[in-house]
């Protein structure tokens, strides 16, 4: 199969969009939960699950620092965050001023996880689903205590991809033009 400069064009796009990054989830499987779901606990639960993936995985996310807020249950939410009622097993998160994440759903064990998501490339936002029928309890948000001093740029969210878009269709339409003008 020949490669066009469209087909090259479009596998371009596809490593792009595949490159974004996902979120990490900290605590996978059975891994110890906070003592409480009380702020300084799941700071501090937080903190000690970034260290150890740090320590597993030989990377440096930054350590999280104090929370930004907390929704709970049927509680009011800051401008464009969600709000959520009892039962309900799947959210919806905005994302871009913060990093980490943490969740808590129905029951005292074992129904907490934590996620970074500071290298989320242009996503816009987080959706979380609850394992299982027990709804939501809360969510909090974490930015690092430690951000870097240059942080890399995140791509806006897909002006660029179109411009591109249109600029590669351009140049293919002016190509045929100019064969046919032979």
């Amino acid at each position: 199969m020949k490669i066009t400069p469209l087909r090259s064009f479009v596998l371009s796009l596809l490593l792009v969009s595949a490159a974004h990054a996902v979120p990490i989830q900290l605590n996978p499987g059975n891994t110890p939960e906070p003592f409480s779901s009380g702020d300084s606990f799941v700071e501090t639960w937080m903190s000690n699950l970034v260290t150890a993936y740090n320590t597993a995985n030989s990377t440096s996310l930054p350590a999280p620092g104090s929370q930004i807020f907390r929704v709970n249950t049927s509680q009011s939410a800051p401008t464009g965050f969600p709000v959520f009622g009892n039962g309900t097993t799947s959210i919806t998160i905005p994302t871009g001023s913060y990093d980490y994440i943490a969740v808590h759903w129905g029951g005292p064990s074992n129904n907490y996880q934590a996620f970074y998501i500071g290298d989320y490339g242009a996503a816009t936002e987080f959706v979380f689903n609850a394992p299982g029928r027990q709804g939501l309890s809360w969510y909090s948000l974490f930015s690092p205590s430690n951000p870097p001093s240059n942080p890399t740029p995140v791509p806006d969210s897909g002006s660029s991809l179109a411009l591109l878009t249109g600029a590669a269709i351009a140049c293919v339409v002016a190509r045929r033009w100019m064969r046919g003008s032979r």
